[in-house]
């Protein structure tokens, strides 16, 4: 397919993304050592993605809460509190999409919605939820990762990536660690090294 895509434009792209999956990487690897004024890249999204990806992955408190997070929705999702339950998570490319895991997280943490419950919807969110409070320091620092990633992929897809990029994103992120309270020390480096990668 890309060596069509080349004779149909005439040349070879100057760039080739990809999402980075086993799939695609032999081909894009091959086309790329074939035609070696080529560069390889992968797109923004899944390039935050395999940041975040390196920053958790031997991480056990996340796994605890991922744990945590997949049991509290199986316990509750056919019950009467079933509309607070978790965001599914995914199974392929599970560091996708994940920010949305940590806001339902914070939602909870922040009782948000929590005064309309019944006295029976919050006898089940107390026994089946309540756990989510040993996480509250963690969520809180995963949560200002992922809004780091959020503010870099912003700056790419909006402006695409120039030699300025860096600059820009360094600007947006530094908005961001203004305003953390947990851990700045930690999110400054993680937001110099994913603004750099």
């Amino acid at each position: 397919q890309l060596n069509k895509a080349k004779d149909k434009v005439g040349s070879p792209p100057a760039h080739l993304g990809s999402d980075g999956g086993s799939d695609v990487n032999k081909a894009k690897s091959n086309f790329c050592k074939e035609n070696p004024g080529t560069r390889p890249f992968l797109d923004i999204s899944h390039k935050c993605a395999n940041i975040m990806k390196g920053l958790l992955k031997d991480d056990k408190r996340w796994k605890a809460f991922t744990t945590f997070v997949t049991e509290c929705k199986r316990q509750i999702i056919q019950t009467n509190i079933g509309f607070i339950s978790p965001p599914k998570q995914r199974a392929k490319a599970r560091f996708l999409g994940l920010s949305r895991t940590t806001k339902w997280a914070f939602k909870l943490l922040n009782a948000e919605g929590m005064a309309d419950l019944t006295v029976e919807e919050f006898v089940k969110y107390d026994q089946y939820l309540a756990g989510i409070h040993e996480f509250e320091k963690d969520i809180v620092e995963w949560d200002e990762a992922f809004e780091i990633l959020e503010e870099i992929q912003k700056e790419v897809k909006r402006n695409g990536l120039t030699r300025g990029t860096q600059e820009d994103a360094t600007k947006g992120t530094s908005r961001i660690l203004r305003e953390i309270v947990v851990n700045k020390t930690l999110m400054s480096e993680f937001a110099r090294r994913a603004v750099t990668e």
